[in-house]
């Protein structure tokens, strides 16, 4: 015990915890000296970083809490007429079912983003789906392509 004490003096709860856990399985005669710090730094730097990121998300004042996990795009993929349902349905043909799942909610992530960074409310009609220009660009590219391969045939 005058080990942890001695690392928590230190402020090195990292290496303390981890130190009472190779305490508790006695694997602190297995382990090497090299082994050992490595296991002892590994911890510390672990909860540096935690505790970093804890500080980090309690000073940003967060009205609420919520995490991506929580976002369900899936429902958004099915709403009859929704922008995003016509974007699920075209890249449904040609990525897997979960991929545009996965693409619908990173476009729902950005429109929240646009939201709130602009903050202004969000507007269906101001999201394009298609750019008309590049529509009409590979309408006329696919046109050659079926040109040249009839004359290739012929």
């Amino acid at each position: 015990m005058e080990i942890k004490s001695k690392l928590l003096s230190l402020r090195l709860s990292g290496m303390a915890q981890q130190w009472q856990a190779l305490e508790e399985t006695r694997r602190t005669g297995e382990l090497s000296l090299f082994e050992g710090m490595e296991l002892l730094l590994q911890a510390e730097n672990d909860k540096r970083q935690e505790s970093c990121y804890e500080r980090l998300l309690k000073n940003a004042g967060f009205r609420y809490r919520a995490s991506v996990e929580e976002i369900n795009s899936d429902p958004a993929s099915r709403t009859k007429g929704s922008s995003f349902m016509d974007k699920f349905t075209k890249l449904a043909i040609r990525k897997s079912r979960k991929k545009a799942l996965v693409a619908i909610g990173r476009k729902m992530l950005v429109i929240i983003w646009h939201v709130l960074s602009e903050k202004t409310q969000y507007n269906p009609n101001l999201v394009h789906v298609y750019d008309p220009v590049k529509m009409e660009h590979k309408i006329k590219y696919h046109e050659r392509e079926i040109e040249r391969a009839k004359k290739l045939i012929a």
